[in-house]
């Protein structure tokens, strides 16, 4: 009885596991934008990130081979398909990665985290991030790419 009791747990967990990873619904957001020298990097972010979406920088660190940026939490709407999951709140946080190649120019990449209040828990937690949650991501990733192809 206890094996077996086990034994689906575990088969249960597995087929969780497999439907969060190939589902709509991730802890994390990760996408390459692009390549960019230093100045442009810091100006696309500038213009993108902080005047369009108005996040606020909470961050920065700077060696000679990685800039890093990681805006501060910030509050937003809550989607409809996270309305549907009780979620009251949420939050986003977006970090940059742009590591320098042998070119000279750095590989970018956007991450981008989400917390949230629950009806029931009022705690921020970290959170999946829902199917409309990724598609406005997408749309900030787009703009980046958008403007680093006027560039190159």
């Amino acid at each position: 009885m206890y094996r077996d009791s086990i034994l689906i747990f575990m088969f249960l967990s597995v087929g969780c596991f497999g439907s969060i990873q190939n589902g709509s619904y991730s802890e994390n957001y990760y996408a390459q934008i692009g390549v960019a020298y230093r100045s442009n990097f810091i100006g696309v972010t500038d213009h993108v990130l902080f005047s369009k979406y108005r996040y606020i920088l909470n961050r920065e660190e700077e060696s000679s081979r990685l800039i890093y940026l990681e805006t501060a939490w910030k509050d937003r709407p809550v989607f409809s398909d996270e309305i549907e999951m009780d979620i009251t709140a949420a939050r986003t946080r977006i970090i940059l990665k742009a590591e320098v190649r042998p070119t000279g120019l750095y590989k970018i990449s956007f991450h981008a985290e989400n917390k949230f209040q629950h009806k029931i828990n009022k705690e921020w937690q970290r959170g999946p991030i829902s199917a409309e949650l990724r598609q406005s991501l997408d749309k900030i990733v787009g703009d980046f790419r958008h403007e680093f192809k006027l560039l190159y």
